[in-house]
């Protein structure tokens, strides 16, 4: 099955400014009513950029999709 479907992208800015916590722009998505989606967090590990699986929250996306 494929469909197109409306969500919020955005980027929350995230870290402190720290070696190991440097200061990003991770995307998360949203539903039209606000519930979130997805997250994905970056970080650097021993100075090579490093992407952590993001979250996935498909309860809501589920209804969005219906």
């Amino acid at each position: 099955m494929t469909k197109v479907i409306q969500l919020i992208y955005t980027r929350e800015r995230r870290g402190d400014g720290t070696d190991g916590d440097p200061v990003r722009l991770c995307p998360q998505l949203y539903t039209l009513d606000g519930r979130p989606v997805a997250d994905s967090n970056q970080h650097f590990e021993d100075k090579q950029y490093s992407p952590i699986v993001g979250t996935f929250y498909p309860d809501a996306l589920d209804e969005v999709i219906r």
